[in-house]
């Protein structure tokens, strides 16, 4: 997931564990090229689908489970001398350790297929975020 604005997740620095969100500046990166929290997942997909009767076409449903594996942050940006430079910081962020999603599916067997995936729990432990916000993410495709 890249970061829309110039900005990074950080632990807060009072001790208590909370996560912040903190402008890329601050941190002394003024050229940014990119900015990423990058999650690993080992996922577990439960799946039912309905075909036609002459298999073209189908509709599926399902769960997918999944544990964190890994969690870093990756900054990269041009250093003083004008080379590519990359901060990565490896660490939980809040994140919740398992997550639950809905997934659908609606498709032509061979030709092209929709997908979206709705996340049922939120993203971060929302007591250790600020404002507490709730983040449930959604992903919508086409194959």
């Amino acid at each position: 997931m890249c970061f829309l604005r110039d900005v990074t997740v950080r632990y807060a620095g009072n001790g208590s564990g909370d996560v912040e969100i903190v402008p890329l500046r601050h941190l002394g990166v003024n050229d940014p090229r990119r900015s990423a929290l990058k999650v690993l997942f080992l996922t577990i997909l439960l799946m039912v689908e309905l075909q036609s009767r002459r298999g073209r076409t189908y509709i599926s449903g399902g769960i997918v489970a999944g544990v964190r594996l890994h969690t870093k942050t990756k900054i990269v940006h041009d250093n003083a001398t004008g080379d590519k430079a990359k901060i990565k910081q490896t660490r939980s962020y809040a994140m919740n350790p398992l997550k639950l999603d809905l997934s659908e599916r609606v498709g032509i067997v061979g030709k092209v297929s929709i997908w979206m995936t709705r996340a049922l729990t939120p993203m971060f432990d929302e007591a250790r975020i600020p404002g507490g916000a709730k983040l449930y993410p959604f992903t919508i495709g086409i194959g």
